[in-house]
């Protein structure tokens, strides 16, 4: 009778063990897939990121080699004259920051003088032109944001060079 019983243990799993397997398994399983999940959302945000910055460094590259300093002036000028603060911040609204339109040339075109009353939505440029030293040189900040918390920027400096 003994030796029954110890051919019967040997022979195969019972159910207990096949259901403990299986809840192992997908445990696992479970487990890599939000891993997964939350490594694209990740790539994702970074490729936003990468995207963002191309962008705000496009956007400085052509201030910087297509616009000459009175053109700056001039856009300063332009976007600011019945603004009764000075405030000297444009704007690039959401809709617009594409980079087939900063490819077509048309940066003057998309920037805008933000109304008192208007908010732009997320996210968006600003940039802040300062001017420095008699008026030769000015000031050019330009920020991406995110968020109301998250933001990339840049800052550079165009003189009136003769």
């Amino acid at each position: 009778m003994l030796e029954l019983n110890k051919n019967r243990k040997l022979r195969g799993f019972c159910t207990a063990e096949v259901i403990c397997s299986v809840c192992i398994f997908s445990i696992l399983f479970f487990m890599a897939v939000k891993v997964y999940v939350n490594t694209l959302n990740l790539m994702k945000k970074n490729n936003d990121i990468n995207n963002s910055a191309s962008f705000l460094q496009g956007v400085k590259l052509n201030l910087l080699n297509n616009f000459s300093f009175n053109e700056v002036i001039e856009l300063n000028k332009n976007h600011n004259e019945n603004d009764e603060n000075n405030n000297s911040k444009l704007y690039i609204c959401n809709e617009n920051i594409k980079f087939d339109l900063l490819k077509e040339g048309n940066l003057i075109n998309i920037i805008k003088r933000k109304d008192k009353n208007q908010e732009y939505s997320y996210p968006h440029i600003e940039i802040d032109i300062n001017k420095l030293q008699n008026d030769e040189i000015v000031k050019i900040k330009i920020s991406y944001y995110f968020d109301e918390n998250r933001n990339i920027g840049t800052e550079f400096i165009k003189g009136n060079y003769k």
